[in-house]
């Protein structure tokens, strides 16, 4: 298991965010809001919610935010220190300017949402996406999470797990996943493993769960986020089981 105190959050950001919208989290997006229209969910329908292994990332809440109820509770989970600290920093400060582009983007997709609303429902914790309540939210997303922790199938299978049992019965999920990852840098010298898993034996693991609706990214090596990578998978349905 990776050492998540040695994670630089700031390193990350810069890296994955820092230049701007890349092609493939503008394409996630783009499914993303469509595909939770199709869903149909109340106004204000969801009261409970997390983003576990949130990381220093805030567009995963930013498309659920508009979903959430005025009173409802989004939990932001982490592992890493300096993660938490960064999420902390972002809810009860201004956040960084990045987010106020990934929230601009989304307005102009006809998503309405804000991170005023976000910093008001969200609550940073720590946490173990091994470690979650069963059946306890309406809905959780999971960006980069189960398949960047770990080399091992068995280890991502279980984190893939725990997340989905974590849901409520006709509970929503939106996350993300590296395909073809070989693992990544945080921080110079710091690097991570990842689980090399193609975009088949990605949606096999969910099949059991729910239903739900998928997208696979590609890109070229300028619009890369990072070396060592296939494409980006990005996933929302509904828990059936």
């Amino acid at each position: 298991m990776a050492d998540w105190d040695a994670f630089d959050s700031q390193a990350y950001v810069n890296q994955n965010y820092g230049r701007g919208i890349l092609p493939e989290d503008g394409r996630i997006m783009r499914f993303a809001v469509d595909a939770l229209r199709e869903l149909d969910i109340p106004p204000n329908g969801i009261r409970t919610a997390a983003d576990v292994g949130a990381g220093p990332n805030l567009y995963p809440g930013l498309l659920l935010t508009p979903y959430l109820a005025e009173d409802g509770s989004l939990e932001l989970i982490d592992r890493s220190a300096a993660n938490l600290s960064y999420l902390r920093d972002a809810v009860t400060n201004n956040p960084p300017a990045v987010w106020r582009e990934f929230e601009e983007n989304l307005r102009r997709l006809g998503h309405p949402t804000s991170l005023r609303k976000l910093r008001a429902v969200a609550t940073v914790r720590a946490g173990s996406i091994f470690e979650l309540p069963a059946a306890r939210y309406d809905a959780v997303m999971c960006f980069f999470v189960a398949e960047s922790i770990t080399a091992d199938r068995d280890e991502f299978a279980a984190a893939l797990g725990s997340l989905l049992r974590s849901l409520r019965p006709g509970g929503v999920f939106v996350t993300a996943h590296m395909v073809g990852s070989a693992g990544y840098d945080a921080g110079p010298g710091v690097h991570f493993p990842a689980c090399d898993l193609s975009m088949a034996e990605i949606e096999k693991a969910y099949l059991p769960y729910g239903e739900f609706r998928s997208v696979l990214t590609s890109h070229d090596d300028e619009q890369a986020a990072r070396p060592g990578y296939h494409g980006m998978a990005a996933f929302v349905g509904r828990k059936t089981v």
